[in-house]
C-alpha cells in the first residue's frame, strides 16, 4: 500500500512540476523581469536566477 502511495505522490509531483514548467515556457514574455530578451532559452535561464537569488 505504502509503495502505491509513494508511486502516485512521485507522478502528482511530477505532473505538477512539468505543468509548472510548461506554462512559465508559454508565458515567458509576460514576465517583466525577461520580457526583454529575445531568446527563450536565455530568458529562462536568467528568470530561474532571479528566482533562486
Amino acid at each position: 500500500m505504502m509503495k502505491q502511495v509513494k508511486k502516485w505522490s512521485s507522478r502528482v509531483s511530477l505532473t505538477l512540476f512539468c505543468m509548472g514548467m510548461a506554462y512559465v515556457v508559454t508565458h515567458i514574455r509576460d514576465f517583466p523581469e525577461v520580457a526583454h530578451i529575445d531568446s527563450t532559452g536565455s530568458a529562462l535561464l536568467n528568470l530561474l536566477i532571479k528566482v533562486l537569488q
